[in-house]
């Protein structure tokens, strides 16, 4: 939500629809009260008590004429109805889990549903891309999920047959401590909570089908716009995060086809480079990155937050390691400024600098190539952050750190929460530090000041 309200603009959840943006005002104290009723309501299994809710809600939406709130009441109440009558379906008491699963070529969709004291309580999908037999990947699974610090069921219910099920069985109840069964129900209460499990697979599949096919027409898009050589489908985005060159760190995040492939994320302690120097550290980065090209192949696109600097730092680093073939691209922040005849405050638009361009490429507002761009490059920088902190950077963010004259503790650690680093108070505009709670234009002169003094007159 912090993210959001520094942003000036509703994230990629709200566009999508996932999101109510508080942050940005667009939903009332009382309607956010309400979503946090109802979701507590279902987190807490008390369905029933949320049908009460709903349906009263839909009523009064019918009755003031606000169809279109009144229907989605009605989808919503229809679909927690069918949790319910899933519910009960499970008459016997006991601990199980219901895997189904479903297949689209190398998507391999698993849905887990767990059923705890005899009742359906919820369930989990995972997806995966799998070339091999069906039973072998639920197998390879099935050992890796139950390895983890998980809940192990009395029973398991699969709709195949298991390779070696019978080990499987001995390595989780000896985890376990007690008798753990993997079963292939054909009929009653077990088989139907496998076919349940089944046919949330198959949603889950045709979803995630739809969603790679989303994707997809905005790399095609991303690619057009940028005019780049290759399908974005791979691209990695590297950030710097340092207090005046101290406890320097970078960061690498990976999305492949538009989602973040967390895996491959990597940190990096800046070791070379003494210093508030970013472009030597955005060198060091980089150049530790392409060092193995052939066990870590680089990606369609290099992704870096900033201007025409940074990406000459990464068009040279990638000219002198002989990396010939990814595209490259700096996405530039937008900008608040002030026009000084009305004093209205406007906020520019985000660019995109590519190398031999003069003049970057301006993606349109809110156009889906920009939100995964923006969301790439923020990802980027809240990864590379948080291992500043790991670091025990806690000296370097004290407040008062910077010992600005007459900036105290309190107006210092406010700066640095609202902006989330040093590195961007030190960028802010003065504009942009008025924005911050409890700073006046005042306090922002003198820190703008501090860090820019050729620019205070």
């Amino acid at each position: 939500m912090e993210t959001c309200r520094r942003r000036g603009r509703p994230c990629l959840y709200h566009q999508i629809g996932q999101c109510a943006a508080p942050c940005q005002g667009l939903i009332s104290k009382e309607d956010y009260a309400a979503l946090a009723e109802g979701a507590a309501l279902f987190l807490e299994g008390k369905n029933r008590d949320l049908l009460t809710v709903l349906k009263k809600r839909m009523a009064t939406a019918a009755a003031e004429e606000n169809y279109e709130e009144a229907a989605r009441f009605r989808d919503l109440i229809r679909s927690i109805e069918i949790t319910v009558e899933k519910q009960k379906m499970v008459t016997e008491t006991g601990d199980m889990d219901a895997l189904g699963f479903a297949r689209r070529d190398t998507l391999l969709e698993i849905a887990l549903l767990f059923i705890r004291g005899g009742v359906l309580t919820g369930g989990r999908n995972y997806t995966f891309s799998w070339e091999m037999d069906d039973a072998e990947g639920i197998s390879s699974f099935l050992n890796e999920y139950y390895n983890r610090d998980v809940f192990i069921p009395a029973e398991i219910l699969t709709p195949v047959s298991l390779p070696e099920a019978d080990d499987l069985e001995d390595l989780l109840t000896d985890k376990k401590g007690k008798r753990v069964r993997i079963l292939l129900p054909r009929r009653g209460a077990k088989a139907e909570l496998l076919r349940l499990a089944v046919k949330n697979a198959e949603t889950a599949v045709e979803e995630a089908l739809h969603s790679r096919e989303g994707a997809g027409r905005t790399l095609e898009e991303l690619q057009r716009r940028l005019h780049l050589a290759n399908l974005p489908r791979h691209i990695e985005c590297y950030d710097i995060s340092n207090i005046q060159g101290t406890h320097a760190v970078g960061s690498r995040v990976v999305f492949r086809n538009g989602q973040p492939e967390k895996r491959d994320y990597r940190r990096y302690r800046i070791k070379g480079v003494s210093g508030a120097d970013d472009y030597g550290m955005m060198r060091e980065v980089l150049s530790r990155r392409c060092r193995d090209l052939e066990k870590d192949p680089p990606p369609d696109l290099f992704l870096i937050d900033g201007g025409p600097g940074q990406l000459n730092v990464l068009a040279r680093v990638l000219d002198d390691l002989g990396v010939s073939g990814p595209d490259a691209a700096a996405l530039a922040k937008s900008r608040v400024r002030s026009d000084v005849e009305d004093e209205e405050i406007r906020r520019s638009d985000e660019r995109v600098f590519l190398p031999g361009r003069k003049n970057p490429v301006t993606l349109r507002q809110n156009s889906a190539p920009l939100l995964l761009l923006a969301r790439i490059r923020d990802e980027a920088h809240r990864f590379a952050v948080a291992y500043h902190s790991r670091l025990g950077s806690r000296e370097a963010l004290r407040p008062g750190a910077e010992k600005i004259p007459g900036i105290g503790e309190k107006r210092w650690k406010s700066l640095l929460r609202h902006f989330g680093s040093l590195k961007t108070v030190r960028e802010a505009s003065l504009e942009e530090l008025m924005q911050a709670p409890g700073i006046s234009r005042a306090v922002a002169e003198t820190v703008r000041g501090h860090f820019h003094p050729e620019k205070s007159e």
